[in-house]
């Protein structure tokens, strides 16, 4: 059964107030969040933010509101890395630094966004993992693009020689399915903590949620998007270990 907003709401002001910083609080409730519906999710990050400002000083939770508008709202830079984040976040999407209570004199610049983001989808974490899923299948590739100052080669090995692939694709079947031996790269970009893609001039083309890419044309992964190589799909996930 998929636990309410209300539940939600519950546990994560419980592991607060228990002294849990709100990165791990909202770990830990990752999986009950990813299987609300949109709106909720919304409904819950707003309700989150009501209480980091107000009720962990002691005053009220704001209630449930089934009306969340979309608002004018400041980028608040972190004061630890300088990186900007969207108002409301909890954590600097680079250096995990608490952003709650930072002064109101901080620099800003608006812009027109929905409320909602518990986390951000582009962000990839210092700790985190990228998973590519096969479909339809059971091979999981893990990387910690991180971890590396270049750019990781995913294709397949036939011919390669002496070119090293951070993700060989032909015990998955590569060849049969259009991967070509360099079909496409990708690097951590530190300066925004995401991870770039771009694709290698490959013969059956690169596809992110279905939509091609041009042959170095450089795109930001997401958490949860789907990538096809040729007629290969891999499901992408980041996730903090």
């Amino acid at each position: 059964m998929t636990a309410s907003v209300e539940t939600i709401l519950s546990d994560y002001v419980t592991m607060r107030q228990s002294g849990a910083e709100p990165r791990k609080a909202l770990d830990k409730l990752r999986l009950a969040i990813d299987a609300l519906p949109e709106r909720e999710r919304q409904e819950l990050a707003q309700l989150m933010r009501h209480w980091e400002r107000d009720g962990a000083s002691g005053r009220s939770v704001a209630t449930v509101s089934h009306d969340t508008p979309t608002f004018q709202r400041a980028i608040v830079t972190c004061t630890k890395c300088k990186t900007p984040n969207p108002y409301g976040t909890l954590i600097c999407v680079n250096c995990g630094a608490l952003l709650e209570g930072l002064p109101a004199t901080q620099d800003t610049q608006y812009l027109s966004e929905t409320t909602g983001q518990l986390y951000n989808a582009t962000a990839f974490h210092a700790d985190a993992v990228l998973l590519l899923k096969v479909r339809d299948g059971d091979k999981v590739y893990r990387l910690r693009p991180q971890s590396h100052s270049g750019e990781l080669i995913i294709g397949r090995s036939a011919g390669m020689g002496s070119i090293a692939l951070a993700v060989d694709l032909s015990e998955a079947g590569g060849s049969e399915l259009g991967v070509s031996r360099m079909h496409l790269a990708l690097r951590y970009a530190r300066e925004d903590s995401t991870i770039q893609v771009y694709d290698l001039g490959s013969a059956n083309g690169t596809y992110i949620n279905g939509q091609k890419l041009h042959p170095r044309e450089v795109r930001v992964l997401q958490n949860g998007d789907e990538l096809r190589l040729g007629r290969m799909v891999l499901r992408v996930a980041f996730v903090l270990e």
